[in-house]
């Protein structure tokens, strides 16, 4: 599936439009940008489709990881702080992939390259 089809994602009660775009700051820099607050991820209208889908794979893991970096930010212990990142990010995961499953057909393979 073409990646530009893609137009918003939802997670939890919100979707995020998603944008592309040709900005120079995206397509040299940057890639791709997330703003929380407005709900919507800009990513680089570029001739590569990976790049273009790791980019927005990339800022979708932002709009999953919003709150979890502060909640677990205080927990010292390494494992503990692991495990709970993990117990945190799995279910929030999950919902994302049921909630879009047209962005996740974009990381299966093509009929044809089976």
């Amino acid at each position: 599936m073409d990646i530009k089809k893609v137009k918003k994602l939802h997670f939890h009660p919100f979707d995020y439009k998603v944008k592309y775009t040709k900005d120079k700051r995206f397509v040299t820099r940057d890639f791709g940008e997330t703003n929380l607050n407005d709900k919507w991820i800009k990513i680089a209208d570029v001739n590569d489709e990976k790049v273009m889908k790791h980019t927005l794979l990339h800022e979708a893991v932002h709009v999953i990881l919003e709150d979890v970096i502060e909640t677990t930010a205080k927990i010292k212990d390494l494992e503990d702080r692991e495990e709970a990142i993990v117990r945190l990010i799995s279910p929030r995961l999950q919902a994302f992939m049921e909630s879009n499953p047209e962005f996740m057909k974009c990381f299966l393979p093509k009929e044809d390259d089976e």
